[in-house]
């Protein structure tokens, strides 16, 4: 094997032997010795920190908080310092709150010297859910590895962001920036980042945005604090110390750590799980590869599929929705798409609220519905409808609705059929749900629901009920259609 093919296994094999032992029981990630006897003890969750949870003060809103703590079970709390707060209804992602961090070197929260993890025999994967408020053709770190205790200026050992792209700094010299995947496209600075740090000389670090399309780059090992002074963690700046040291102006919603021994290598795993964990609960949909052109599957915690991409061609864009997962701690009951924006609409149980709230509405274990997109405009003229009488609903006078939405597939896992609430997409005059057994929304097998008042409860399963598409009527369409669609406000398709 030469040393190129070498250096991609290895990372290969990091990359899902660090996911391979993680095991999530209610609020809390943990190590396991085994899941199904195929996961390896010595993966270690190094930190988990999440929004949703474990903010010290959690109320009011917008309050500078004191404390944010770890759910990994190693009790590694981070201290507040002048100024991160808490957003519970601005800066909302998926019904999530937020720590905001408003680009101040002094905004920031720091672990204390006795919980620093970082040893020169392990390497580290980092998954972090953020959004950067303003691009910046600086580096902006959201989570720095090495700092002194009282130093302005961290290792060069950072995760973070660079002009609207997830990056990476390794010993301030390395940066890797992860690769604009879509389309003409630089301005989606959000999204669910992993790094890939492997800390042994001949294997490379990587960088993956919202899932897909690793960039490798030259080898280099993590400062591993021994020539720092009382090394300490760093969120949302590179220095623990008083000045600025390339701070953080955006939000952040989660952040998990793991490690492995450095020289390990493990068999494929769960590099997916913990992606399709993060894009369900904050609706940021996985990227497809650039090279291979597949959309990604998405999957529970005990690695059932809950979104197959392969029987799902052509719909497979915008996935999003709720599910409950006592695996992983997920309990979303309230989704729409971060990538759609305002052309999203949302699936929920019970009321909708302004946060996404495990108490509101009922969702069994390893229950999902998840909703994928045939990736048409989200507004277009409307086809496939004609004055009728539908199954459910009554009947539907065509001179009454012009307009469309993409058409909705629908995906249920567990407990079927699954009842739940649709809320319209915000942008184009929708008042009208169909939802049928049929793509074509013949009347015999299609419900029509009238979304403008008190939502209706609606079932889906995947025989009956699974595809769904809104109509409205918008008086002015036929002149404005280019440049509605043109000035959508939604992210670009990705590359083909």
């Amino acid at each position: 094997m030469n040393t190129q093919n070498k250096q991609s296994l290895i990372a290969k094999s990091l990359i899902y032997a660090s996911l391979s032992v993680l095991i999530f029981s209610g609020n809390k990630l943990q190590a396991q010795t085994s899941w199904d006897n195929n996961l390896s003890a010595s993966v270690k969750v190094e930190l988990w920190l999440k929004a949703d949870a474990g903010v010290v003060p959690d109320n009011p809103d917008n309050v500078v908080i004191t404390a944010w703590n770890d759910y990994s079970g190693n009790s590694r709390q981070f201290e507040g310092h002048n100024g991160a707060t808490y957003s519970k209804t601005s800066d909302l992602m998926n019904f999530h709150p937020s720590i905001h961090f408003s680009g101040s070197g002094t905004n920031k929260l720091t672990s204390a010297t006795s919980k620093y993890f970082v040893n020169n025999s392990s390497s580290y994967l980092v998954f972090y859910v953020s959004r950067q408020a303003a691009l910046d053709n600086a580096f902006q770190s959201v989570f720095s590895f090495t700092s002194g205790q009282n130093s302005d200026f961290g290792a060069g050992d950072d995760c973070g962001w660079y002009y609207g792209q997830p990056a990476f700094r390794l010993g301030a010299a390395d940066k890797g920036v992860a690769g604009n995947s879509y389309l003409g496209e630089n301005t989606k600075s959000y999204g669910i980042t992993t790094v890939l740090l492997p800390n042994v000389s001949y294997s490379n670090p990587r960088i993956y945005k919202n899932g897909e399309n690793p960039f490798p780059y030259t080898a280099r090992r993590l400062n591993t604090g021994s020539s720092v002074a009382n090394p300490v963690h760093v969120i949302g700046s590179s220095g623990a110390g008083a000045g600025s040291s390339n701070p953080f102006n955006g939000n952040v919603q989660e952040i998990i750590i793991v490690s492995i021994p450095s020289t390990d290598s493990y068999l494929y795993s769960d590099f997916r799980k913990i992606n399709s964990y993060l894009s369900i609960k904050y609706g940021i949909s996985l990227d497809r590869n650039t090279e291979t052109l597949v959309y990604p599957d998405y999957y529970a915690s005990n690695g059932t599929l809950v979104w197959n991409q392969s029987d799902n061609t052509g719909y497979n864009n915008y996935v999003f929705g709720i599910g409950r997962d006592d695996g992983s701690g997920l309990y979303q009951t309230q989704s729409k798409n971060m990538d759609e924006n305002a052309y999203s609409p949302t699936v929920y149980v019970g009321d909708l609220k302004t946060l996404n709230d495990p108490s509101n509405g009922t969702l069994q274990n390893r229950q999902y519905l998840l909703l994928g997109a045939n990736g048409a405009s989200p507004i277009s003229s409307l086809t496939n409808v004609t004055n009728g009488t539908y199954e459910t609903g009554g009947s539907i006078n065509i001179s009454n609705f012009n307009i469309q939405s993409p058409v909705y597939k629908a995906q249920v896992t567990g407990a079927s059929p699954i009842t739940v609430k649709l809320g319209l997409p915000r942008g184009g005059n929708f008042t009208h749900a169909l939802v049928s057994k049929y793509a074509d929304f013949r009347e015999s097998d299609t419900g029509l629901y009238n979304l403008t008042g008190v939502a209706p409860e609606i079932k889906l399963d995947n025989n009956t009920y699974r595809y769904i598409k809104f109509i409205g009527y918008r008086k002015d369409f036929e002149k404005t259609k280019k440049y509605i669609i043109s000035n959508k406000n939604r992210t670009s398709k990705i590359k083909k």
